[in-house]
């Protein structure tokens, strides 16, 4: 999920983001946000956060790894 900074609340930022001040991306582990979906298929995932210039982008996956390198799709 994009939020545009326009419409951030930044008062109500998680606290990990004033911990890690500078982070670009932080884990919210297994958020109230992430448990509002269905569990059937998101055992193994977390919820992350990824904070972009202009941008906040909510994400559920199972990890988020950061390789020197070109994207690769599928699995690598």
């Amino acid at each position: 999920m994009f939020t545009p900074e326009e419409v951030i609340n930044y008062k109500t930022l998680h606290s990990a983001w004033a911990m890690y001040r500078g982070a670009g991306i932080i884990c919210l582990g297994k958020s109230a946000w992430l448990n509002s979906f269905s569990p059937q298929h998101l055992e193994k995932c977390l919820h992350y956060q990824l904070m972009f210039y202009d941008d906040l982008l909510d994400v559920i996956c199972e990890k988020i790894e950061a390789r020197e390198g070109s994207y690769l799709a599928g699995n690598s």
